[in-house]
């Protein structure tokens, strides 16, 4: 099998990945494959580092960063994604940041060690986790559409679990409230609280620079 691999650094992931993977019809097409233009696209290596401050410059910028990352590759094909460090001994004295990693770098990481051997959990330990716990192996990414088009503060993907039931992840990228109504495809349904009632959709309150995960049951057609 072919495959590409990339990196986080070369400005938006979604464009690298249709300049990887090909133009939208071919992506969407091969979605359910999971592959797109023929290859497999896997995203090998992201991480925050003291060179990004001017633009990551606090701990929820950074978790973001990773949160949108990773939205937008997936809904364009990617099939996997990497995090560069596992963990890195906090800098004595420093903002958070760890290191220096293999290539003299000092970055954050999701877990920092501190001297004393303590564990330091950062928000994108928590970020990173509204993702990866809620997609196992198997998951197929779902077409998603938010209806107020580019420039919406909100981003967010769903899947398709291998038991069949849905995930949606929402990501909010600004600090306003948004009232956010998740509807399911004309054609389908979900059970409302593991009952009979059939519901095309729900509501919900997404707070202000927030990340919500929202696991449903298998949908239904009719």
């Amino acid at each position: 099998n072919i495959g590409k691999l990339y990196h986080q650094y070369g400005g938006k992931t979604q464009e690298q990945t249709k300049e990887k993977g090909g133009n939208r019809k071919e992506r969407r097409k091969t979605k359910k494959g999971g592959r797109q233009g023929g290859h497999h696209l896997l995203a090998t290596e992201g991480c925050n580092c003291e060179y990004d401050l001017d633009k990551y410059p606090d701990d929820w910028s950074r978790a973001k960063r990773y949160a949108h990352d990773i939205i937008g590759d997936l809904n364009n094909g990617v099939e996997g994604w990497v995090d560069w460090n596992l963990l890195l001994d906090a800098k004595e004295g420093g903002a958070g940041q760890g290191g220096p990693n293999h290539a003299g770098n000092l970055c954050w990481a999701h877990i920092n060690v501190s001297k004393g051997g303590s564990l330091i959990i950062n928000p994108s330990f928590y970020v990173f986790g509204q993702l990866s716990r809620f997609l196992p192996r198997g998951s197929v990414i779902l077409d998603t559409n938010i209806r107020f088009g580019e420039g919406f503060p909100l981003e967010a993907v769903a899947a398709r679990r291998p038991d069949g039931s849905i995930v949606v992840a929402v990501l909010n990228n600004d600090d306003g409230n948004h009232q956010v109504f998740v509807q399911v495809a004309p054609g389908y349904s979900i059970s409302a609280s593991g009952g009979n009632n059939a519901v095309l959709g729900f509501n919900f309150a997404l707070d202000g620079d927030s990340i919500a995960t929202f696991e449903l049951p298998p949908a239904t057609t009719h």
